[in-house]
C-alpha cells in the first residue's frame, strides 16, 4: 500500500474513530410532574351550635317591706310603709296609699301617691301620708324603681364547616438530562 493511500487510511480511521466517539451533553426536555395540593371545600350540610347570646332586660330592684301602720289623731290620720331596699342599686321608689275613710253612709277610698321617695342601696326607710279623716284601714301599691341586668340566653344558630381535600395535580416542567452520544449517532437522530 502507498504511503498516500495508508494516509488516506490513518485519517479515515481517525475521522471514524472521532465520529464515533461518546461525548456528554445536556439537553431540556418537557415533563409531566405530579403533585397533591391541599384544596378547602364548603360541607354542604348545615350544622347546629349553642352560643350564650346576652340580652338586656329591665328588672324591679329588689325590696322587702318591714313594716306598716295606722296612727289615728283627733285631726286626722298618718298611714305609713317602712321599705328596706334589700338590692345593690339605688333608686326612687313610688308608693300610692289607698285610705278608706268614713263618708256619708259609705266609705270612700282616697288615693295618696308618694312619688319619688329615694332609698338607697341596703338601707330602710318610712314613708308617711297624711289624711285630714280617720283611716279606718289602707292599702299601698309600691312601684320600685327598675335596674338593668344583663341575662344570657341560648341560641343554636346553624353554619357550614370548610374541610379539605387533597386533590391530585400535573404540570408540565421541563428538565435537563445527561444525553452520550456520539457525532455520528447525533447526525443519524437528525435524519
Amino acid at each position: 500500500m502507498k504511503k498516500s493511500d495508508k494516509k488516506k487510511v490513518a485519517a479515515a480511521l481517525i475521522f471514524l474513530l472521532l465520529i464515533n466517539m461518546p461525548f456528554t451533553t445536556s439537553e431540556p426536555y418537557t415533563d409531566t410532574e405530579y403533585y397533591t395540593e391541599t384544596q378547602p371545600y364548603t360541607d354542604i350540610q348545615f350544622y347546629n351550635y349553642t352560643v350564650q347570646e346576652p340580652y338586656v332586660e329591665n328588672v324591679s330592684v329588689n325590696y322587702t317591706v318591714v313594716d306598716t301602720g295606722n296612727t289615728n289623731t283627733g285631726r286626722g290620720s298618718d298611714i305609713w310603709v317602712t321599705i328596706k331596699n334589700t338590692d345593690t342599686e339605688n333608686g326612687y321608689f313610688d308608693i300610692d296609699f289607698y285610705a278608706t275613710v268614713p263618708g256619708e253612709g259609705i266609705p270612700i277610698i282616697t288615693e295618696m301617691p308618694v312619688s319619688g321617695y329615694y332609698i338607697p342601696a341596703g338601707e330602710t326607710r318610712t314613708v308617711r301620708a297624711g289624711f285630714n279623716d280617720t283611716v279606718l284601714q289602707f292599702t299601698y301599691a309600691i312601684s320600685p324603681p327598675a335596674k338593668e341586668i344583663t341575662k344570657y340566653r341560648n341560641e343554636t344558630r346553624q353554619t357550614t364547616l370548610t374541610k379539605y381535600r387533597s386533590i391530585q395535580r400535573s404540570r408540565e416542567v421541563t428538565k435537563i438530562k445527561e444525553v452520550r452520544l456520539s457525532l455520528f449517532q447525533r447526525i443519524l437522530q437528525m435524519l
